[in-house]
């Protein structure tokens, strides 16, 4: 019975994953069309987890042309009134307040931060969705107090990563990349770093053409994350495919760092695990390698132009736009020149690409402590609950690498991870789940030992 409903729900989480695509990639539907079909899911599964993977596909497509603020929270008040029996506040679950109460202090940092906007359509812009998107998925979390929940969740993640790959790849088997200077003509593609004159960089890319194909290649990491961890415990055909699927992926999204981010990780996980085995993996990412090194040497020049990129000026030279981080900075440390307000005070009108300086210079050092705070903190709880196979710990160790360097618009990705990885905490502790999982924590493993071994000593 329970993998007849778990079949259930994924066939609906697919069907409606793609129909959410097709409405982005062709403009057609509505924000009222998906949240209809976000009460049909939930009054047919009436699950806590469908309705939240229901809302992670919608995360994974909020870079298309829909407005996704607004069924993002539609969506998470109806996850709510249909799971209401569901939530419990515990003491336990409270341990959610060590999240969010900081980052609620944060907002408001972000929100005194427009004494100083120039822009109000840039500040509003980024307010937006970092209010809407913590608080629904915040409310989304405190649904999932069960260990099944949050296994389907991370299952549904590593299957997204395969659908997200596999629908750009239908685009392109499709000659769709072929019309693209008649479909966008005058559409300036290299003012935003994406297209340039090579048009070939558009393949694996399932949102409309004109978006930043570096929130594409983030989003990956997770699942990318939960495929290796799959790997990392036991090598099996799936995890293999999967693992396969979402890095190449991200090779061509032609997002450099977290090309080099994903191989740095796969090859720590490699030469780290000791097991035999691990050479037959070993030499598929040698082939992989090799054969995209010959077939595809445009991605070979576009790796190595990393240089370039880092010292180039008047464009997306790293160190031009990291000064200019530092520039808004010194001009009012304290609260920075604003929310968002990073373009308007760029000659090049680009982001910082990289996160925490862009945060250092938007808000000051206030802000940029209780970002840091936050960012410590989910660190310092993983390294006690987790193991170095935890896909958890790969995402946030990917994540962290790649803010660095990528400007990736705001903090839905990064923090979607925390919010996950405070939610499996919470479930760790809950009675003992139906589905097998991949075992993440040390700590749990040993405190079953210590209990096992209290009882038969008692027995004696």
């Amino acid at each position: 019975m329970n993998f007849i409903r778990r079949y259930i729900e994924y066939m609906l989480l697919i069907g409606l994953y793609i129909w959410i695509c097709y409405c982005s990639i062709t403009n057609m539907g509505s924000n009222a069309g998906i949240v209809f079909l976000l009460f049909v899911v939930c009054i047919a599964i009436k699950s806590a987890r469908a309705s939240f993977c229901v809302m992670v596909s919608l995360l994974f497509s909020s870079m298309a042309s829909l407005n996704m603020p607004s069924p993002i929270i539609i969506s998470s008040a109806i996850i709510f009134l249909f799971n209401f029996r569901r939530l419990r506040i515990s003491g336990k679950q409270l341990s959610l307040s060590k999240l969010i109460i900081p980052f609620v202090f944060y907002l408001v940092i972000r929100i005194v931060s427009y004494l100083y906007t120039i822009n109000d359509e840039l500040f509003s812009s980024a307010i937006n969705v970092d209010f809407i998107t913590f608080i629904s998925l915040c409310l989304a979390l405190l649904l999932l107090n069960d260990a099944d929940d949050v296994v389907f969740v991370e299952r549904w993640i590593g299957l997204l990563g395969i659908l997200a790959t596999g629908y750009g790849l239908y685009y392109f088997l499709n000659n769709e990349t072929a019309y693209l200077g008649e479909i966008y003509a005058g559409t300036d593609f290299a003012g935003k770093g994406v297209l340039g004159d090579d048009l070939i960089k558009a393949w694996l890319r399932w949102v409309p053409i004109d978006k930043e194909p570096n929130f594409l290649a983030a989003l990956l990491l997770f699942p990318f994350g939960y495929w290796l961890s799959l790997v990392s415990n036991k090598i099996t055909v799936g995890s293999m495919v999967g693992l396969s699927i979402t890095y190449l992926g991200i090779l061509f999204t032609y997002s450099r760092s977290s090309f080099l981010v994903s191989t740095l990780i796969l090859l720590y996980v490699l030469f780290v695990n000791k097991k035999e085995s691990f050479y037959c993996v070993l030499l598929c990412v040698i082939g992989l390698f090799i054969g995209v090194f010959l077939y595809f040497p445009e991605v070979v020049d576009r790796i190595f132009s990393i240089n370039d990129n880092i010292k180039s000026e008047g464009g997306s030279g790293r160190f031009e736009l990291w000064s200019e981080a530092i520039i808004n900075f010194m001009s009012n440390p304290i609260l920075g020149v604003g929310t968002g307000q990073t373009p308007a005070y760029s000659p090049s009108r680009l982001g910082t690409h990289n996160l925490f300086l862009q945060i250092l210079g938007e808000n000051g050092i206030l802000g940029f402590s209780l970002f840091s705070f936050i960012w410590l903190s989910a660190f310092t709880r993983m390294k006690r609950y987790l193991s170095c196979n935890s896909f958890y710990f790969y995402a946030f160790l990917g994540y962290s690498i790649n803010l660095m360097t990528v400007h990736n618009f705001d903090l839905r990705i990064p923090f979607f991870v925390v919010l996950l990885f405070y939610a499996y905490v919470q479930s760790i502790n809950k009675p003992q789940s139906t589905i097998k999982r991949p075992v993440y924590s040390q700590q749990k493993s040993k405190r079953k030992s210590l209990l096992s071994n209290k009882t038969e000593y008692s027995l004696k």
